[in-house]
């Protein structure tokens, strides 16, 4: 008689119950829609912070569009760019020694391997870019500040809508406007 309660207990299985599942989704983040004109700012207050800026913004597009090719070109600008004397001096006063060494060692990655190692050079650049502010001019550009929280990480942009660089098509508009 045990042997057969048992048996019984085993097999019994609980009933649906005939409510729907709800399954919860993890949803990529968004910016607000006014997030851009509230929290971009002119960028930046000197010709070589402003060279410096565009040299980012190059590779960053790149990252974000999965262009082997022009992420390439792009590290290659910055490797020239980041040898000038110019540049150099920045660097040494702005403790960007991250970007002196970074571009050289960047020539080396494939796009995938720089997407996975740019962002402490990135935060690097959004101290920067936040540091030279500057009122807003002909030769200045509006930037804002973006942040991925699935990545973590931050960088600078110039579009309203976000261009994430760390995963490019993957996760393009994933993030959020700080």
């Amino acid at each position: 008689m045990m042997l057969f309660s048992l048996f019984l207990a085993c097999g019994d299985s609980p009933e649906p119950s005939g409510k729907d599942v709800v399954l919860n989704v993890q949803k990529h983040a968004t910016p607000k829609a006014d997030d851009f004109s509230k929290k971009s700012f002119p960028c930046c207050d000197t010709p070589t912070a402003q060279a410096f800026l565009d040299h980012y913004l190059a590779l960053t597009q790149a990252m974000a569009a999965d262009s082997d090719a022009k992420t390439k070109a792009a590290v290659d600008a910055l490797v020239t760019f980041t040898a000038t004397p110019e540049f150099t001096e920045l660097a040494k006063t702005e403790g960007l020694q991250e970007w002196v060494d970074g571009p050289k060692y960047w020539a080396t990655l494939s796009r995938k391997d720089l997407q996975q190692d740019f962002e402490p050079a990135s935060q690097l650049m959004v101290d920067f870019a936040k540091k030279h502010k500057t009122t807003q001019s002909d030769t200045s550009k509006t930037v804002i500040t973006a942040f991925c929280p699935m990545h973590p990480g931050r960088w600078i942009q110039t579009e309203s809508t976000v261009s994430n660089p760390y995963y490019g098509s993957a996760m393009l508009t994933c993030g959020v406007f700080e």
